[in-house]
């Protein structure tokens, strides 16, 4: 699924996105997007496998989930965040696997990165951030 940069404010609830390959092999973020109670699992790319967050884009999760998602080369197998801001609410990112990268979980390559109520648990990697990886100046709240 693709946000485009045209659309800000788009919200999904309740949605399950499951058995996606390629960059933001679950969901390509362009625009600003809200995940209400969703569940991002099963994905598959090289970088992003659950979701990729690009430049100046704006992603939020509130009581969601990111879960099971694999990435390659790019890194970033739960989330990659690329210049943008992801917020976590209440939300958990657990089980993802970057074979050859950094960020098991998150991958935070340059963009704000804020967790409220969340965790980032038991993802890998086979280089280095498990859990959170934090590249070219990226910033944590």
């Amino acid at each position: 699924m693709t946000i485009p940069s045209s659309v800000t404010g788009a919200e999904l609830r309740g949605v399950t996105i499951t058995n996606g390959t390629g960059t933001g092999a679950g969901l390509l973020n362009y625009g600003g997007v809200t995940l209400t109670e969703c569940t991002v699992t099963g994905n598959q790319g090289e970088g992003g496998g659950g979701i990729y967050n690009e430049w100046d884009a704006t992603l939020t999760l509130t009581r969601s989930s990111v879960s099971n998602n694999r990435a390659g080369s790019g890194g970033g197998a739960g989330i990659y965040n690329r210049f943008g801001t992801v917020t976590l609410n209440e939300s958990i990112v657990t089980g993802n696997e970057s074979s050859n990268q950094r960020g098991g979980g998150i991958l935070n390559d340059g963009g704000i990165l804020t967790l409220v109520g969340s965790r980032v648990e038991r993802n890998q990697t086979g280089v280095h951030g498990g859990g959170i990886y934090y590249s070219a100046g990226a910033r944590p709240t």
